[in-house]
């Protein structure tokens, strides 16, 4: 960084490996002109996914999917406004400081900007104020959380500068971070160490364990206080075991599903292996592997296939929400995921539209299944 850095409107050049190509392959440079840097990535975006509802591929319907993968967290007030947009209005987190009193971040306004079917979809690094809202919207009955466990950042931040209590000849003595208050969810349970856990789960690498804020040695552990007072849009239970029968059931034969699979138990395999050689040799024939792979998988169906990445998959989330409204300095390594998992998160949330809009089919699928882990029960 210290290197790319330097005036505004000179120029720095830098001399790149693209990702398709081997270690050893022809490298570009690219001319850069310095200027302020606008993390335009980091702004909300948003697109348009085509789910068919039936085999024709006819019939239409209207879903949200609200994608906070990789989201440290950020405006506590943001995140109340948002969760306002779909929810009627009531209480959205509860915060407790450290005296003991509880205070709540409302939505007063009445109404809401989206009405129709909704899912989140979380992972590992979703944490903070993401959680927040993940959380709120399950609580409410809102719509339907996937994905991964979050991250379990459920408490607040302060920076205290120690250089106001040194002497003025002692500059530099840093800052120390107090822990202020922690939140609690309307259902009364904190967003803390447990972090958020989704209504349908996604195939995950690694130990859930070894990530997040219950993987540090003195994180605060979980609890609960009383619930606020709201009122649930409604109970989705039975939608959401529905529809991840359904998503089960649509993901045995999916190749991409299967690649994915494939490789979570690869890298679980080694996931506890304390040595790598460093040999040049055997290097090159591990990324050799690496691409070989990536191209058959490509030549299968044209896309690129989902690789688990063991930095992806280790990477720490240095997620803060300080002062309880600062938005987070340093977000997650970014890593979107496989768009695999996105557009299932689609494909489920149109499941449980479609459900919802045939009652008939929802009791009759739930019976189904009901009587289907009732039998297994008994088998077992």
């Amino acid at each position: 960084v210290e290197l790319i850095r330097g005036p505004k409107d000179t120029v720095v050049r830098l001399e790149v490996l693209p990702e398709d190509e081997g270690v050893g392959g022809p490298t570009r440079v690219v001319d850069i002109v310095r200027d302020e840097v606008k993390l335009e990535e980091q702004a909300a975006q948003s697109e348009i996914i085509e789910v068919p509802m039936d085999e024709s591929g006819d019939q239409v319907v209207k879903i949200g999917v609200i994608d906070l993968r990789n989201n440290g967290g950020g405006s506590l007030l943001e995140a109340t406004t948002l969760t306002g947009l779909f929810i009627d209005r009531g209480p959205v987190v509860q915060v407790r400081n450290s005296s003991g009193r509880i205070s709540l971040e409302e939505d007063n306004e009445a109404g809401m900007a989206w009405s129709g079917p909704l899912a989140v979809l979380v992972n590992r690094y979703s944490a903070s104020a993401s959680e927040i809202f993940a959380a709120a919207i399950q609580d409410y009955g809102r719509g339907v959380v996937v994905g991964e466990t979050t991250f379990g950042k459920g408490t607040v931040q302060s920076l205290l500068d120690l250089n106001d209590y040194a002497s003025a000849d002692r500059p530099g003595l840093g800052q120390l971070k107090i822990t202020m208050a922690q939140f609690f969810r309307v259902n009364g349970g904190s967003t803390q160490n447990r972090g958020v856990v989704p209504d349908i789960a996604f195939p995950s690498a690694g130990d859930p364990e070894d990530y997040g804020e219950r993987s540090l040695d003195n994180a605060l552990p979980w609890t609960r206080i009383d619930p606020a007072r709201y009122q649930a849009a409604g109970d989705l239970s039975e939608l959401v075991a529905v529809a991840e029968s359904r998503y089960r059931e649509r993901v045995v034969d999916d190749q991409e599903f299967a690649w994915l699979r494939d490789d979570i138990a690869e890298f679980n395999e080694h996931a506890d292996e304390k040595r790598i050689s460093l040999l040049e040799s055997e290097g090159r024939e591990r990324i050799a592997k690496r691409e070989a792979k990536k191209k058959e998988r490509e030549g299968q169906d044209g896309s690129v296939a989902p690789l688990v990445e063991e930095e992806n998959v280790l990477a720490t989330a240095d997620a803060e929400l300080e002062d309880g409204d600062q938005e987070v300095a340093d977000d997650a390594e970014e890593d979107e995921g496989p768009d695999l998992l996105l557009r299932e998160t689609a494909r489920i949330v149109a499941d449980m539209a479609e459900l919802g809009a045939d009652l008939d089919l929802l009791k009759e699928q739930f019976a189904q299944l009901s009587k289907t882990s009732s039998d297994e029960d008994t088998l077992h």
